[in-house]
């Protein structure tokens, strides 16, 4: 665009937590069973990355399971990971 336009960057989530960003696509119904954010590539998040336990955080603080997870047992696994290291 070069210096001829104006160039806007938007950054509408960098004021909110990641608990309210969860609950605002919980809210627009997002399919967060296509959403991904583990650092590792397996079949099931690994619950233990920074990603990961934000995002249980995230889904924990909502009062929802993360849909990533299974079954109640992973997601279970996970969120008392988090509990234990916040």
């Amino acid at each position: 665009l070069g210096t001829y336009t104006k160039v806007e960057v938007a950054t509408p989530f960098t004021d909110i937590t990641k608990s309210d960003i969860c609950k605002l696509g919980l809210k627009l119904e997002l399919p967060y069973n296509k959403t991904w954010s583990c650092y590792k590539g397996n079949e099931l998040p690994c619950g233990k990355c920074g990603t990961c336990v934000e995002r249980t955080e995230a889904f924990a603080l909502n009062n929802v399971i993360d849909p990533l997870y299974k079954n109640e047992q992973a997601w279970q696994k996970a969120y008392d990971y988090w509990k234990r290291v916040i």
